[in-house]
């Protein structure tokens, strides 16, 4: 029996795998591939390269990559600030993208159609004999909303009036596709519309690559990673070299840090010192994993599960976290994760395990089973097949 159509529309090429709607889109696709005919269609403003194509190819059986126009792009935003819909919305739509996709929709005639955040959804809306599935993937607004409230003028203004329309948009589309996922109860629960209890929870998982990975020498007591020009991971960085890290070295302490990620922003870059290295991207981030005592995910703002955090548990790294993370990750304090919310209990946490050898490991071994236990991309993209069928009700 020939498989179904399976058309997913995405708003960036899913490779190489350095954010997290990347390395969710990536993961999800491999998986889907093995229940649906899966027809790829990319919104981008980025220029995609023949080796990262190649990446999906397996996976896919066709891939269509439509270039949003710069010029466009500018205009749209521009015409964003006399708008009531988000400047995401602006920045992805052009009609004549949707023409193009319109056109490809017509062409293939798929079953299904999955789209991956609400930026791409408008692409979407104009069949509504397809059942369509929306992952929301985080709540965006709520988000937005504490990063608004971290920042000061006049980017906290914006930011509200970022969250606001995109919390209006969230509602709108819920009721314009078929079956909604998000990525975890947490974001659920944050989504404006009074049936959110119907959008199914699915989570990301960790590639089995993290689990098998060679030990090395760890010359590295504190590590951080993640996309550093993204505002909550910048304020992040600086939180740990400026806030947690002088308590350290107030009691003579002279832990080594290492920063690692795509883009570093200015701000970061400066946080480099004797102590401090800023690392950039590497080609394979487990080696900045497997090289490091301790991480850390100090994160105030944002939403949704943070994937790093699962990396450093899948590859034994004891890990120390906050309260709004550990909401998606839902870990236990002490035994599987630590959790600290100031830089005070930051600083005590980061010494304790430096000082600590074998209540590390202990802390590392259980975190990682937990990880490998409960977070399965094989496992959690089942589900998803159930609900872009219409076969599963939301959990």
């Amino acid at each position: 029996m020939k498989p179904q159509k399976l058309l997913v529309i995405l708003s960036r090429f899913p490779f190489p795998l350095e954010k997290g709607d990347k390395l969710r889109a990536f993961h999800q696709i491999r998986e889907l591939s093995n229940e649906f005919e899966v027809h790829l269609c990319c919104v981008t403003d980025k220029r995609v390269s023949v080796e990262d194509k190649k990446a999906l190819e397996g996976f896919c059986k066709s891939i269509d990559i439509i270039q949003l126009n710069r010029f466009g792009i500018l205009w749209n935003l521009f015409l964003g600030v006399f708008s009531s819909k988000p400047f995401q919305y602006h920045y992805f739509y052009q009609k004549s993208v949707h023409r193009k996709l319109n056109k490809i929709i017509e062409e293939q005639k798929p079953k299904f159609i999955y789209c991956q955040l609400i930026r791409t959804a408008r692409y979407a809306i104009d069949y509504p004999l397809i059942p369509k599935t929306l992952d929301y993937m985080d709540a965006l607004s709520a988000g937005m909303k504490r990063r608004s409230e971290s920042a000061g003028l006049p980017m906290n203004l914006i930011y509200r009036l970022e969250s606001i329309r995109l919390a209006k948009m969230e509602t709108y589309y819920f009721d314009q596709f078929d079956k909604k996922v998000i990525i975890s109860e947490r974001d659920r629960s944050e989504i404006g519309h009074p049936q959110k209890s119907e959008i199914g929870v699915i989570p990301n998982g960790i590639g089995e690559k993290f689990f098998n990975f060679k030990a090395r020498k760890k010359d590295v007591d504190i590590l951080f990673t993640g996309n550093m020009n993204y505002p909550p991971n910048v304020d992040a960085a600086i939180f740990l070299v400026k806030k947690a890290l002088p308590l350290l070295q107030q009691k003579g302490m002279q832990p080594k840090v290492l920063i690692s990620g795509i883009a570093p922003n200015n701000a970061v870059r400066q946080l480099a010192s004797e102590h401090v290295t800023i690392g950039g991207w590497v080609d394979d981030i487990r080696e900045s994993y497997a090289r490091s005592k301790v991480f850390v995910a100090p994160m105030f703002m944002g939403s949704g599960l943070q994937n790093k955090l699962l990396e450093a548990m899948a590859m034994g790294v004891p890990c120390i976290t906050s309260t709004l993370v550990n909401e998606s990750l839902k870990a236990k304090d002490g035994e599987q994760v630590l959790i600290a919310d100031d830089e005070v209990a930051y600083a005590e946490k980061i010494e304790y395990l430096l000082k600590n050898v074998h209540k590390a490991e202990h802390l590392a071994e259980s975190g990682r089973a937990y990880v490998l236990n409960s977070f399965n991309w094989k496992h959690f993209t089942k589900n998803l097949v159930a609900f872009i069928r219409g076969e599963s009700k939301s959990h």
